[in-house]
């Protein structure tokens, strides 16, 4: 229930795949992770406005 209730006030629309997103990896500080997924930024999330490559890496994505 706890997850349910953070996916509905962050907004996010895979919640079952959160925890790989980069909201979640800036958290736990993994720098090298993050570096490899937005290296080539294609998509912006639309709650944090974090870039990355590929749309399932962010909670809200949005096309550049």
């Amino acid at each position: 229930m706890k997850k349910e209730n953070e996916m509905a006030r962050t907004g996010c629309e895979g919640p079952q795949a959160h925890d790989d997103h980069l909201c979640r990896l800036m958290e736990r500080g993994l720098a090298a992770e993050i570096d490899r997924l937005t290296c080539e930024a294609n998509f912006t999330c639309r709650n944090c406005g974090a870039y990355a490559s590929q749309a399932e890496c962010l909670c809200n994505p949005e096309p550049l």
